[in-house]
Order: C-alpha cells, then structure tokens, then sequence
C-alpha cells in the first residue's frame, strides 16, 4: 500500500533539500527566487520558509599553495570574501590546514569536486599562472557554479577564462575587489 505524501510532507523534504543546497534534488521542484528577508516560495510544496535572515553565497576559494608560506595572503584574501558578504571556503585552508594532506592526486582533486559541489560560487586569481587552480575553476564551469576571475591589472586573461568567468574583476590592491564582489553579490539577490 502506497502512502500518499501531502503539503507538509514535500514541505519537510524540501526545506532539508535547500538547506543542504541540493536546489536540483526532486523535492525542489523550482525556487523562485531570493526575496526579501530571504525568504524563498518552493513551487511543489506550494508554502513559504526561511533560510534565515538573509541567504549567504558560499564561495570556494582556490588560491596559489606555496607549501603553507603564503599563509597571511591567503587569509587576507578570505578575510576580504567575508568582507564582501561571502560565506569562504578555502581548500588550502579548510580542508588542508596549510600542508600537503594528499599524497594522491585522484584523491585531492576528487575531494576539491566535492567541496565545489558544495558552493555556490568559485573565485580565482589569475595573476600567477595558475595549473591546479584553473582546473578547479573548470570543474566550476561543468557544475553550473558562478565562477569569478580576479587578476592584478595589466595579467593577460586568456580568452578560455574569460569564456567560463561570470565576472572579471581586476584590481591595483588585493582589498579593491571587495567592492566589485559586493556588487556583483547585489546583482545576484
């Protein structure tokens, strides 16, 4: 005998769905958008709830690893994302603790994926010639994530990151992008 599933049924399922961030799980059937209050209309379970007062963007942040030298620079720039009203995530950082962890390369990629899956945005430096990086913001690209480009003036941007960049912000100091992602962050809402 099959049980039928009424309103607070799909409610319940999908309010766990978008507080996990699956917006693509089957519960989900369409979110309508960020409104006031961030509160969000879930079309299938046809009712209201809240994410809290105001829904915070999740942005990976993948940055040059110099075997945990560059410890301040990267805790600047994070610090500079939460400035600009992102909740960070840096795998150096967070997952790594600043040294290698990973012996294999599967494995350390594999998990970057999954931390990707779990943003809602990915932002890269281009101003270093990134290898590991740009393959992370390509990994982005194919999970349908925001990916923003930030590079000191004057870097030369190969048109392929152009191509997979939602935005392109270059800058003269590393705290003027703060200003760009707070606007781009409205433009989202």
């Amino acid at each position: 005998m099959r049980r039928a599933y009424g309103p607070i049924v799909k409610w319940y399922y999908a309010a766990f769905a978008l507080r996990r961030r699956e917006f693509d799980s089957p519960w989900v059937h369409k979110v309508n958008g960020i409104e006031s209050g961030g509160r969000i209309r879930i079309a299938e379970a046809g009712v209201r709830f809240s994410l809290g007062p105001r829904f915070v963007m999740k942005l990976y942040i993948t940055t040059n690893f110099q075997e945990g030298n560059n410890r301040k620079e990267i805790e600047e720039l994070c610090g500079l994302m939460a400035q600009a009203g992102f909740e960070d995530f840096c795998f150096i950082r967070d997952v790594e603790n600043y040294k290698k962890k990973f012996n294999n390369p599967y494995d350390l990629m594999r998990r970057a994926k999954d931390e990707i899956e779990k943003s809602d945005a990915l932002l890269i430096d281009m101003t270093m010639k990134p290898t590991g990086r740009a393959v992370e913001a390509g990994i982005a690209f194919a999970l349908n994530k925001k990916v923003v480009v930030i590079a000191k003036r004057g870097t030369l941007i190969k048109d392929t990151i152009r191509g997979i960049a939602d935005r392109v912000i270059e800058y003269d100091t590393i705290s003027d992008v703060v200003s760009s992602l707070r606007e781009w962050l409205s433009e989202m809402k």
